[in-house]
């Protein structure tokens, strides 16, 4: 979830050395996974994730883990913006805010793309 998550961020134009250079970064306060159906090492998985909701601090984000047209997880995140020194949370930058949009659980364009 971490490496799709971290994927989705730096399509959005936010790559991890961009947090870096302004000392911040994010960090997981909570994980909530519900398994449907077992996957094994080597299967090909389309694994989908979007931010749910966007806050002054945080954001969820979650993720649907797919083989062959078959859901076989659902998984949400609550991730912290913190300040790399302090390790503290911190306000989330307008200009990061702006670059994610918040997409409802019953997005059609959503639903469809997950559905696939």
């Amino acid at each position: 979830m971490q490496e799709v998550a971290t994927a989705h961020s730096a399509a959005n134009g936010w790559p991890m050395e961009r947090y870096l250079e302004i000392g911040a970064a994010w960090v997981v306060r909570s994980h909530f996974i519900e398994y449907l159906r077992p996957a094994f090492a080597g299967d090909a998985l389309d694994i989908h994730t979007w931010a749910s909701s966007l806050a002054l601090r945080e954001v969820v984000r979650k993720y649907a883990f797919r083989r062959a047209g078959q859901l076989l997880a659902q998984a949400e995140t609550k991730w912290v913006y913190v300040d790399i020194k302090s390790g503290r949370p911190k306000r989330i930058p307008e200009e990061l805010l702006a670059s994610f949009e918040a997409v409802p659980d019953d997005d059609v364009e959503l639903k469809t793309a997950i559905e696939k």
